[in-house]
């Protein structure tokens, strides 16, 4: 039963196409990898992959079966010897392919904190920009309404003088600094 586990891991993990390409010049032929076969000599490509199945035929030998199949007969092993090698490369695959995923994992954990440090650093950003405007509005309301007051001023004398009396004084000063505020109001 462990054996049949084994070589069932063996298979998920390995690609026969990866393996034979080690010894054949495989081209893609629709969905299948086609080549001249490496058990018999031939010029015209009769051995044939079918990476979806995991299994290798040659129309012109009849040589055909799985990756143990093709590694052993290649190789000149027996079952086991092919079954012990395959193993050995299908955890160095199993580990590369941990390692790459750690990696990966790695890499989008720091993509995902600089993100989330830039994000930080523009909101800091916004948040002083928009201080800075609160500071700049509230330094022309404040000069703003010192020329206001100093403009009511002069123009309700002014007025006042014209219309004469305490009267013209109050309305003077009144529509001065209602023209003023009106004025400030345009730019702020």
């Amino acid at each position: 039963m462990q054996s049949r586990d084994a070589i069932r891991a063996i298979k998920e993990r390995l690609n026969i196409t990866d393996i034979v390409r080690r010894y054949v010049d495989l081209k893609r032929n629709g969905p299948r990898w086609v080549a001249p076969c490496p058990f018999h000599q031939e010029t015209k490509p009769s051995f044939s992959v079918n990476e979806e199945q995991g299994l290798f035929y040659c129309f012109g030998c009849q040589a055909s079966g799985d990756i143990f199949d093709f590694y052993g007969r290649i190789n000149g092993l027996d079952f086991r010897e092919t079954l012990e090698q395959l193993a050995a490369e299908a955890k160095e695959e199993h580990r590369r392919l941990a390692e790459e995923k750690a990696a990966e994992k790695q890499r989008l954990a720091e993509e995902k904190e600089a993100q989330r440090q830039a994000d930080r650093k523009a909101k800091e950003e916004q948040r002083e920009k928009e201080r800075q405007q609160r500071a700049i509005r509230s330094s022309v309301r404040s000069v703003g309404n010192s020329v206001v007051g100093t403009v009511g001023r002069e123009v309700g004398k002014n007025l006042g003088g014209a219309i004469g009396g305490s009267f013209g004084k109050r309305l003077g000063g009144n529509l001065g600094a209602s023209l003023g505020r009106s004025i400030l109001g345009t730019f702020l």
